[in-house]
């Protein structure tokens, strides 16, 4: 009970009356009230030391002390019984110190319930750095379990010493590092003695080849070069001695002059060294690479050409073309690999370090020292960034040559040219395909004075000029669709007389790249031929800009058709249609 007692209690008129009110202690008090007593309002209240009594509106009585009502109250026995019987609880105990034993009815069975599901899901190989994870993915009744495994540290290989034993020791291998980072240490036997040889003599101070001995050679101890290898001796079998000339008989060097040989007239010319009275003789080219020349050595000085020298050095068919000036034919398409890690000294046929270029200007170069007749030329791009300008230059054959990156992520290969032109054509005749790589820089790509270049599945980023560039007869052609993921002063810039073609592409544009001058400007009586297209994402700047007789065509496409946050403008002549 509190100070006060809250409930108040009504007695009716019945022959006994009890009147129960609960204390703070749970132990109970109990009143009796006579008949004659009632109807009548009673009230209780606690105070503190004592629980009193009163019909409303009379003064308190004393009840009970409260040191008289307090108890204890302890669990005795808990005891399940049968489902669907009654609970019950008894006092074993006292009423001053209860012990209550309780007795309590199971539940009813439930139905049973659906086993639940454990699935792998994922499993992941993290860096070895990040923690192991397991995440489900699934819920608590069906679990999918996701793991992250932080893979192992790589191991390492290293060549420790290599020792050479006895021919009778057994080789070994002993790893004198540990098993992440391994070093081997060989012991190798060498092999026994061979028998001694009977045969031909097969080197000479340490050189092999043919052996060429003469009495000088056996003779002389200071001769090193006591030998010819056989990329010589096929040289000298060209240099056929067919007859003796005295290079002082003027009817003799005429007769060699006329000599007529299975390919036709030697070239030969014959001329005295005044200065000295020797007598040189001067080696020409001959009629055809596949001719022997036959010509006599005269017993003077003989000169041949650097020309001839080089002709005569060359292994290949491509290397006799590039000393007698005639350009290599192709019999096929060709590709010419460059790589970060190449060198332009190499030839570029090999997708390695050692055979790819270094920079696709020098691609550019060899390609177009071809004649690529009726075949075509890719020049391939590793992924990486080249940060050097390339100029597309002219060349002879159908082509196309194309320049070619990431197909699949155009991304991974940036030509980044800070201040500079990513690729300009400035009268290059033939075509040029882009594609498969993202430009940077002030410009991405220059069609000028006639040119023809073609793009597609690139990515053209932030530029600080232009991204597609054209002017004085020159062409652009966007044969694939393309991305767009930086701004510049203008996207597609059509000059002097041009034509850009811009139809029926998807460009998606990502990060809402901005267009100060405008996306599409026409100038100088340049055509933009620009519609059926759809444009993802959007942009920020002028829609367009036709000035100058500049031509827009979007096909009816209306004045919003082209990115941007602000309307186009025409002027002197420009049109929008």
């Amino acid at each position: 009970m509190s100070d006060t007692i809250t409930p108040r209690l009504r007695i009716k008129s019945q022959p006994q009356v009890a009147v129960r009110a609960k204390a703070v202690q749970p132990t109970k008090v109990r009143l009796r009230v006579i008949p004659s007593l009632m109807p009548m309002e009673i009230e209780l209240q606690n105070t503190g030391t004592m629980v009193q009594w009163r019909y409303v509106g009379q003064d308190w009585q004393d009840l009970i002390p409260i040191e008289d009502i307090n108890a204890s109250v302890t669990i005795g026995t808990v005891t399940t019984l049968p489902a669907g019987s009654d609970a019950t609880v008894e006092n074993v105990g006292t009423a001053q110190d209860v012990v209550l034993n309780f007795g309590i009815p199971e539940g009813i069975q439930g139905i049973q319930g659906f086993a639940a599901t454990i699935a792998v899901g994922t499993v992941t190989t993290v860096d070895p750095s990040d923690p192991a994870t397991v995440t489900n993915s699934g819920d608590e009744n069906d679990a999918v379990f996701d793991f992250d495994i932080p893979q192992g540290a790589a191991a390492t290989i290293a060549v420790g010493t290599v020792t050479t034993v006895d021919p009778a020791d057994p080789a070994t291998v002993t790893n004198v590092g540990t098993a992440g980072a391994a070093v081997f240490n060989f012991e190798i036997p060498k092999g026994d003695k061979g028998a001694d040889g009977a045969g031909a003599v097969n080197s000479v101070n340490g050189k092999t080849g043919t052996v060429v001995l003469d009495a000088d050679d056996i003779d002389d101890a200071a001769t090193t070069q006591k030998f010819a290898t056989a990329a010589q001796l096929a040289k000298v079998d060209h240099l056929t001695v067919t007859q003796a000339v005295d290079l002082d008989d003027v009817e003799s060097r005429a007769a060699l002059l006329t000599k007529a040989s299975p390919a036709g007239p030697a070239s030969l010319d014959l001329a005295e060294d005044t200065d000295n009275g020797a007598h040189k003789v001067t080696l020409q080219a001959p009629s055809s690479l596949a001719a022997d020349r036959a010509f006599v050595l005269p017993d003077a000085d003989v000169t041949l050409t650097a020309f001839i020298a080089s002709l005569l050095n060359s292994t290949t068919v491509a290397g006799i073309q590039s000393v007698i000036g005639v350009r290599e034919v192709l019999t096929a398409n060709r590709i010419y690999y460059v790589r970060t890690d190449g060198n332009d000294s190499n030839d570029g046929l090999t997708n390695t370090a050692g055979g790819a270029f270094l920079t696709i200007q020098k691609a550019i170069d060899v390609a177009c020292a071809l004649d690529l007749s009726i075949y075509n030329v890719t020049i391939q791009l590793a992924n990486g960034t080249y940060n050097a300008a390339n100029a597309l230059k002219s060349y002879v054959g159908a082509g196309p040559i194309t320049i070619q990156g990431n197909t699949t992520t155009p991304a991974n290969v940036v030509v980044n040219v800070t201040g500079g032109i990513c690729f300009a054509a400035p009268a290059a005749l033939g075509r040029y395909n882009i594609t498969g790589l993202k430009m940077t820089g002030a410009y991405g790509i220059l069609a000028d004075s006639g040119s023809y270049v073609a793009f597609g599945n690139v990515d053209f980023g932030a530029c600080t000029e232009v991204h597609a560039y054209t002017q004085s007869l020159g062409n652009l052609y966007a044969y694939q669709n393309y991305t767009i993921s930086g701004g510049a002063k203008r996207h597609w810039y059509i000059g002097a007389l041009s034509n850009g073609t811009l139809r029926g592409r998807t460009i998606t544009l990502t990060g809402t790249p901005a267009f100060s001058v405008a996306f599409c400007q026409a100038i100088n009586g340049g055509y933009a031929s620009v519609y059926s297209n759809t444009f993802v994402g959007s942009a920020t700047g002028v829609r367009y800009s036709a000035t100058q007789n500049g031509v827009i065509d979007t096909n009816g496409g209306g004045a919003s058709y082209l990115p941007g946050s602000s309307a186009g403008a025409i002027a002197t002549g420009g049109q929008y249609i």
